[in-house]
């Protein structure tokens, strides 16, 4: 946990709260010491904003050390094409693990393995117009009334 050493309201020092206590402090012995809290994190959302490192501020009880900004289109854009190569690396790994079930010698239900590679195949297709940061709708192997080994 990050504290600051307060003079009145202003800050002086942010460091560890070992560099001043040997044991995690109470809110009231911070208090009663002159320091606050740091808050190194502020609520938002991860789809359209990110948080961004600023001249720290006495916030109430906190001292903060980041603000919330908007991301740019192009941030947006790159970050959902990260996403969609992620998604795209984890289809193909599940296929690759998928590959021994269509070898002439296998004895798998085929067929169902062929349904669930063909699904996994359509992924990119099948998220469309939504956002693959978000996405998470993964096709699942059906065996029903078959054994993975045939």
């Amino acid at each position: 946990m990050y504290i600051a050493q307060m003079n009145e309201n202003t800050i002086v020092k942010i460091d560890h709260y070992r560099h001043w206590f040997k044991n995690v402090p109470d809110d009231e012995t911070l208090a009663r010491r002159g320091f606050k809290k740091v808050n190194k994190f502020l609520p938002h959302d991860n789809l359209t904003q990110k948080l961004q490192s600023t001249t720290p501020f006495v916030d109430g009880n906190f001292v903060t050390t980041v603000e919330v900004v908007n991301l740019t289109a192009d941030e947006i854009t790159a970050n959902k094409a990260s996403s969609l190569s992620q998604i795209r690396s984890q289809r193909n790994k599940l296929l690759s693990d998928t590959d021994w079930s269509q070898v002439s010698d296998s004895t798998a239900n085929k067929s169902a393995y062929a349904v669930y590679r063909t699904e996994l195949r359509n992924v990119p297709q099948t998220i469309g117009d939504a956002d693959p940061r978000t996405w998470d709708s993964w096709p699942s192997l059906s065996l029903e009334g078959a054994s993975a080994g045939g």
